[in-house]
């Protein structure tokens, strides 16, 4: 994270503003695909290549920002997911502590404070363990769809490629 100090024009006091290097929404608003496809258009227009069929290369691009705006999509879901249940978590272990709290200052002696405490941090520790795998696999789940979204595409998009390229040479060509 990058700080910067500010002053506030309200009050004339100085504060710290925190400042993310990478701004993804600026980043997406950018992502224009109809200006993508133009420019994409644009280039390969420069040159006279026989038996190019542009509408199969504007198409293939329009797919291939499709794959990834679905492949975003799918890993804001999964972070939204994820988010919400931390916080779910956070929730119940804030509660489970008042109720430690609560038992362990029922307890009648040391040895049973002791006691407490001692099965307090086993449970403790366990519950840790288990959000944890569950937070993990939460995040290797959405890996996988996003993955699984990109690699079909680059798949389909390299039998393309292969599709196109034959059409260029003389023997896959219509009639050059």
């Amino acid at each position: 994270m990058l700080h910067r100090s500010i002053i506030s024009p309200r009050n004339g006091e100085e504060t710290m503003k925190t400042q993310f290097p990478f701004d993804f929404s600026q980043i997406f608003k950018q992502l224009d695909p109809a200006a993508m496809t133009k420019q994409y258009q644009e280039f390969f227009g420069k040159f006279n290549v026989p038996n190019l069929d542009m509408s199969a290369l504007v198409e293939a691009q329009n797919k291939n920002v499709k794959a990834l705006t679905d492949a975003n999509q799918a890993m804001l879901e999964g972070t939204k997911t994820l988010m919400q249940r931390q916080a779910e978590m956070v929730k119940q272990v804030l509660e489970e502590a008042s109720e430690a709290a609560k038992s362990l200052g029922s307890a009648a002696t040391p040895q049973d404070a002791a006691d407490k405490q001692v099965k307090l941090i086993e449970a403790s520790v366990s519950e840790a363990l288990a959000n944890f795998a569950e937070i993990s696999e939460m995040v290797k789940s959405t890996q996988d769809e996003t993955t699984k979204l990109v690699t079909a595409r680059f798949n389909e998009s390299m039998e393309e490629l292969r599709s196109n390229i034959a059409k260029l040479t003389p023997e896959g060509g219509n009639g050059a």
